[in-house]
């Protein structure tokens, strides 16, 4: 003979767990989702919080508890961007090379006035140009007085074949020679290598008689 089942007891009955059984006209509001994104995160309290997504943190400095310096000036530059910036070659002082006066060696002057540095007075000074008469102006005119009389004194007032000589225009001091009919010019005057020491003191400056 089978047994019959025992009846439960309602002490059983109220400690067990309630049974949910889901209703097929019960359907889920989206709304609560719609503003669920992957970047979002729920705070304790349960709520949604948009676009809080966990930044890694800055590494911690260890600087004995100094306090924070700003540099102000680069801070600047980079909210401007690009417009900030200095070009470096406003920061590059402008620096202006002093042009050197030249002059002409006494040797290579010829028969016009030129810049040179004077051997006697040792200042730079414009040469005065003066012609004088050479042996080949006296046989012209010498020549000429003898055929025409009158056209003797031609190769003295045009200057002809003459001599070219350079005079300083601050002391007065001729400074370079020139032979008519040479190449070359002779400059005067001593040399600054071949200058020695002076022995003597400078004499006192005479007196002009009136």
């Amino acid at each position: 003979m089978s047994k019959s089942p025992e009846p439960i007891s309602p002490s059983v009955l109220s400690d067990a767990p309630p049974s949910y059984t889901p209703s097929p006209d019960v359907q889920p509001d989206s709304s609560q989702f719609k503003h669920f994104s992957p970047d979002s995160i729920i705070s304790p309290s349960g709520q949604v919080q948009q676009g809080k997504s966990k930044q890694p943190a800055a590494p911690f400095i260890d600087d004995g508890g100094l306090p924070e310096v700003v540099d102000l000036d680069n801070q600047k530059g980079n909210d401007m961007g690009s417009e900030g910036l200095i070009p470096v070659e406003s920061l590059s002082p402008t620096i202006e090379t002093p042009t050197e006066a030249t002059v002409t060696p006494l040797e290579l002057l010829g028969d016009q006035s030129d810049t040179v540095d004077c051997p006697f007075c040792r200042q730079r000074v414009e040469t005065v140009v003066k012609k004088e008469a050479s042996y080949m102006t006296h046989v012209t005119a010498t020549t000429l007085f003898l055929t025409t009389i009158a056209g003797g004194a031609a190769p003295y007032h045009y200057k002809w074949k003459s001599n070219i000589s350079h005079h300083c225009g601050n002391c007065g001091r001729k400074v370079a020679y020139r032979k008519y009919g040479k190449k070359e010019t002779k400059a005067l005057g001593t040399p600054d290598h071949l200058r020695v020491a002076s022995k003597f003191p400078a004499a006192a400056p005479q007196s002009v008689a009136k």
